[in-house]
């Protein structure tokens, strides 16, 4: 393992800088691989004037930052894994500032693009990780202005998320309009009609 600074100090030794596009990659994030003294790193680059995703959750505070600064990620079990090595936040205040976060490069180590179904042996590791997770922070109280339980609900919420849907680069779109119809079709019969998710155009329409 090599020594690890800032982020910005990493990435100035870096023997070489590969631009990634992911598969599964949707949010507007900036991806790169990069090799410092023979290590590989996964780069990942992201602000709320980019990131929808951070938009309709309300984080204009870079919270992954917030988390790694206030020494949380290291309080995770032994079975989880964060890889993230060093971040920094960088630009003006408010919605420009950039932040960087670099990660040990662990990616064949992960699920691959893709709906193929995962072994039920992985899943069943998965659940296990992820109660062991819950356990560790059992009665914890956030005091960091982390996502608050009513940003969490309201993700989707039709008036939080019209803007996104009328953007001129909607990179939301795809996800949530077949997240509807899915959950749509998961309803049966009158049931369907009756909790049908609104266009958010209609909602807006009625509500002027």
């Amino acid at each position: 393992m090599i020594a690890v600074g800032s982020a910005q100090d990493l990435l100035a030794r870096a023997s070489s800088r590969n631009r990634l596009e992911p598969a599964d990659a949707r949010a507007g994030a900036v991806f790169e691989r990069v090799t410092v003294d023979g290590e590989s790193f996964f780069v990942k680059r992201l602000s709320a004037s980019s990131d929808w995703i951070m938009r309709i959750a309300g984080d204009h505070v870079h919270r992954p930052y917030v988390i790694w600064r206030s020494g949380l990620m290291d309080q995770a079990p032994g079975v989880i894994d964060h890889t993230v090595v060093a971040m920094d936040l960088t630009g003006p205040p408010g919605d420009d500032a950039v932040l960087t976060i670099v990660m040990r490069d662990v990616g064949e180590s992960l699920v691959p693009p893709g709906d193929s179904t995962v072994p039920a042996a992985q899943h069943a590791r998965f659940i296990a990780h992820m109660a062991a997770l819950s356990s560790a922070f059992w009665g914890w109280e956030d005091q960091l202005g982390l996502t608050t339980m009513a940003q969490r609900m309201r993700f989707f919420a039709p008036d939080n998320i019209a803007a996104e849907l009328d953007a001129a680069e909607c990179l939301a779109d795809g996800a949530i309009t077949f997240g509807h119809a899915d959950f749509d079709e998961a309803l049966d019969g009158d049931r369907a009609d009756q909790q049908r998710i609104p266009d958010h155009r209609q909602v807006t329409a009625n509500a002027a």
